[in-house]
């Protein structure tokens, strides 16, 4: 339990860079397999479906089929 807190506290002053990195590493990689045509591996696929549905159809045409 004190172990946990101790990391909670150590990431607590910067949660957003820490989150928006992640974002902005797995869009670079969403966007090179769209540019590379690849299929995106199902976890890939599931986190752009939750994150990015707004942009989703703005990618490929307005259709919801799998890119």
């Amino acid at each position: 339990m004190c172990h946990r807190k101790a990391v909670v506290k150590k990431n607590a002053h910067m949660p957003e860079k820490i989150q928006w990195d992640s974002v902005e590493r797995t869009t670079q990689v969403l966007e090179k397999n769209i540019i590379e045509r690849r299929p995106l591996g199902p976890a890939l696929r599931r986190f752009f479906y939750k994150k990015y549905i707004p942009s989703v159809p703005a990618l490929h045409g307005g259709t919801s089929c799998d890119i």
